[in-house]
């Protein structure tokens, strides 16, 4: 039966979609924790608001290794949420094919 199929297919993709989405919440409150810690390493809250002159000098009182562990941080986050988009996308794409469970 045609809606049975069309169905089928609309559960499909919720379930994927719905995993999707707590993938990339999950993603998004660990960088938002990376930035609350830079935050107390700093002692100041960042936002888009932000003085950039006060953020500069705060900033400056961070070493090397504090910088490279928040950018390589911050990578691996951004990665994460990749992969976990790229997922999705293969998903759809199985189910697009009429791929089964």
């Amino acid at each position: 039966n045609n809606s049975e199929e069309i169905t089928y297919v609309a559960l499909e993709v919720i379930s994927a979609h719905l995993a999707h989405l707590n993938k990339i919440e999950n993603h998004v409150l660990r960088e938002k924790d990376l930035l609350l810690d830079l935050n107390k390493q700093l002692g100041i809250s960042i936002s888009d608001s932000t003085n950039s002159d006060e953020l500069a000098q705060c900033l400056n009182k961070l070493t090397e290794e504090q910088v490279c562990d928040y950018f390589e941080s911050v990578h691996v986050c951004v990665d994460l949420q990749r992969n976990a988009s790229e997922s999705l996308l293969r998903e759809m794409e199985r189910i697009s094919q009429g791929g089964g469970d």
